[in-house]
């Protein structure tokens, strides 16, 4: 197995190549719904697209999420700062629609409207971020995005636990690090992606990209919100053979970027009560089914042109 890392020239064209995938966020988001994965974000975006003042503001923000995808994916592995227009050396795809809202911001005499403040540059979106709530919008808020976990476990059948329930309440960390790679292993060992535990630290879901030497990556790292019901994944693509570990994942990858990128608000879908096991189970699915969708995508938008990011 080749452990090289990519050349200058190969990186561009990954770049170039990744900023391509970026136009198939709306369509990842329909099929993920599809397999009926994705309603907790699906309620959060819609949320934040009722603060929109009307249709054209609506759209403005649907395709500044397509933009800015396009845009982080083709930046690779970072460091990368959008609102404020910080690029690394490679990044094949600038947004002039991107670059036009940061000018009209930095032009803009209209600030905040309320005590807090961002570098958001998207109208809407901005909004959203920096609206003052109530505690009763933020549980109600909440609480649509629970009820939506609530009826995709139940649609989806999946079934609560009493031994799962028992030992998140006994703290039993390494109980709840268990049943994690037992449910990605179910879901994604029958996919072909290999799944590596590593202790306390996390675990790796990777397969090869055919046709170039490129293995695409889920990496889930353990935190400490873990036992609180917070999952956070992240993908990467890396050189076959290179090792890939939890925590280091930015020194050992050629490019990633986070599940948001593709569908904003993912994580409300990575989610779950602490002690609901059907709760935990979509949270899980929901990642390996976005994991697989994305992988299909990838592959054929990287071997459309694999001369461009195939090492020589």
């Amino acid at each position: 197995m080749s452990r090289r890392s990519i050349s200058e020239n190969e990186a561009k064209a990954l770049s170039r190549r990744l900023s391509e995938f970026g136009d198939q966020t709306r369509e990842i988001r329909a099929e993920l719904e599809g397999h009926g994965y994705g309603s907790p974000a699906t309620v959060k975006r819609r949320l934040i697209e009722e603060l929109a003042i009307d249709s054209e503001a609506r759209d403005r923000l649907l395709r500044y999420w397509s933009e800015y995808a396009k845009e982080r994916l083709a930046c690779l592995t970072g460091p990368v700062n959008i609102p404020r227009g910080r690029y690394p050396r490679i990044c094949e795809y600038r947004s002039e629609y991107i670059a036009k809202l940061r000018d009209e911001f930095a032009k803009s005499p209209v600030r905040s409207e309320g005590p807090i403040a961002t570098p958001q540059i998207e109208p809407t979106y901005k909004r959203f971020v920096e609206r003052v709530t109530s505690a009763k919008q933020l549980r109600e808020m909440a609480t649509a995005i629970e009820n939506a976990r609530i009826d995709a476990a139940s649609a989806l059948g999946l079934k609560e636990s009493a031994e799962f329930a028992n030992f998140i309440h006994s703290g039993r960390r390494d109980k709840l690090c268990e049943a994690l790679v037992a449910r990605f292993s179910a879901n994604l060992v029958p996919a072909g992606f290999a799944v590596d535990s590593y202790l306390e630290k996390g675990l790796i879901c990777r397969k090869l990209l055919r046709g170039c030497e490129l293995d695409f990556v889920l990496i889930f790292q353990y935190g400490g919100a873990l036992m609180t019901g917070v999952l956070y994944p992240m993908f990467a693509l890396a050189s076959v053979g290179r090792k890939v570990l939890p925590g280091s994942i930015h020194a050992s990858s050629v490019a990633t970027f986070s599940p948001e990128v593709i569908v904003p608000e993912f994580y409300e879908s990575c989610a779950f009560a602490p002690d609901s096991y059907a709760q935990f189970c979509l949270a899980v699915d929901s990642i390996a089914c976005l994991c697989k969708i994305v992988f299909g995508r990838i592959e054929k938008v990287l071997c459309c042109r694999i001369g461009d990011v195939t090492p020589s």
